[in-house]
This record gives structure tokens, C-alpha cells and sequence, in this order.
């Protein structure tokens, strides 16, 4: 009796174990084996560099929110020479998307009114004309984003100048003026900017050195990238 007890108490113990087992294990919490990268190592993968651009996410900003494509610009000018001269113009040309945007552009300026120059006709004769003025030509520019949407600028061109005298036929001195910038501009609202700059702008009869105020705008026309092959 003892014998047949002590198996059925047996059978019963082994039975009650492999009941309990499933739950045993059910009751254990389970392991995640998924690696997390670290976030420097996340920008490495998805290839971004170490401002959060890439593929993989959207760039992080810097304060300057242009778009990553082309556009074009328009700016109007007002350029003064150190209290001896005026000139009004423009700019209309094509800025890159690039992290340093370069623009490259038509430059126009003038002067609308006469401005008395003095013309050297002989040791001993000297005339005075009104002239107005005008100079047309092709330039370049860099934009340095800095901070809360300002950038440092940086331009340089050259252009075809000419002019003529007020009441006369007699033809202004023609030159061809390279020149130079570089000042500062900030977002005022929207796609426009406002910026001062200094400027060297070699022209008869009046200073080189100038001061520039300019305001601009993006059209908002964006010329889309050539496809890759």
C-alpha cells in the first residue's frame, strides 16, 4: 500500500510541476535585443552631418529658413559717396540653396540728376558739365549665415559706365569700374531683408567709398535642380 502510494504521490508531483511550468516562464519578463544607437551615431547611419542634415531627418535650423533650392532675387538699392554723391539701382539675379547661399546678378545703378563735374580741357581751360550717370554689369555674392536671421555679405563685380552731360552732345568719360561690398543684412519679415554695406565703386568725379542701403525681397520662384543620371 505504501509502494502504491508513494507512486501515485509521485505521478501527482510531476504532473503539478509541468502544469506550473508554463507560467513559471510566462511570469519572467522578457528581454529587448534591439541596439539603440546613440544619437551621433544615429546622424552617422541615416548620413547627416553634425548640424542634423541628411537623408534620414530634416535639417536642424541655424535662423536662416531659405529654402534648399534655387531662387531668384530681387533687391533695390541707394548707394552715397562720403557727401559728394547719389546713386539709386538694383539687382536682379539667382541665389543658390547652399548652407552659404551664392547669388550671382545684374547690377544697375545711376544717378538721376545732374551732379556738376569739371572736365579739363587744356592747362588753362576747364569746363563744368551736369552729368547724370549710369553703370551696368554682372557681380557675385556670399551670404555667411549668422545668428536670429542676419548674415554677413560679401559681393564684388565690375560693370560698363557711362554718362552724359546736360545740354551738351558731348560725351561723358566711359570706364569700366571693378567694385566691392561687404556689410550686413536680416530677415525684416517674410522673403525680405534689409542691410547696409560698405562699398567700393570707383567713378569719375565723386568719392570710391561708399555706403549702401539695400532692400530686398525673394520672388518666391524656385528653379528646380537638374535630375541626377
Amino acid at each position: 500500500m505504501k509502494t502504491h502510494s508513494s507512486l501515485r504521490a509521485s505521478v501527482l508531483v510531476s504532473i503539478l510541476a509541468a502544469a506550473a511550468a508554463p507560467a513559471v516562464f510566462a511570469q519572467e519578463p522578457s528581454q529587448d535585443t534591439t541596439y539603440t544607437p546613440p544619437p551621433e551615431v544615429a546622424r552617422f547611419w541615416n548620413g547627416q552631418d553634425e548640424a542634423g542634415e541628411g537623408d534620414g531627418a530634416a535639417p536642424e535650423s541655424d535662423g536662416d529658413d531659405s529654402p534648399r533650392e534655387p531662387l531668384l532675387l530681387a533687391e533695390g538699392r541707394m548707394t552715397a559717396a562720403l557727401f559728394d554723391d547719389f546713386q539709386f539701382g538694383g539687382r536682379v539675379g539667382v541665389e543658390t540653396g547652399a548652407r552659404l547661399p551664392l547669388g550671382f546678378f545684374i547690377d544697375f545703378e545711376g544717378r538721376p540728376f545732374g551732379k556738376a563735374v569739371r572736365v579739363r580741357e587744356s592747362e588753362t581751360l576747364e569746363y563744368q558739365f551736369r552729368e547724370h550717370r549710369f553703370t551696368l554689369g554682372p557681380g557675385a555674392s556670399l551670404n555667411v549665415p549668422a545668428r536670429g536671421g542676419t548674415w554677413w555679405t560679401f559681393a564684388g563685380g565690375v560693370g560698363l559706365s557711362f554718362g552724359t552731360y546736360r545740354g551738351s552732345a558731348r560725351a561723358a568719360e566711359t570706364t569700366v569700374p571693378v567694385w566691392f561690398e561687404t556689410g550686413w543684412r536680416a530677415k525684416i519679415g517674410g522673403s525680405q531683408h534689409l542691410g547696409i554695406a560698405y562699398q567700393y565703386f570707383p567713378l569719375p568725379g565723386a568719392s570710391p567709398h561708399r555706403i549702401a542701403v539695400q532692400w530686398g525681397a525673394r520672388l518666391g520662384a524656385k528653379i528646380p535642380r537638374p535630375e541626377s543620371p
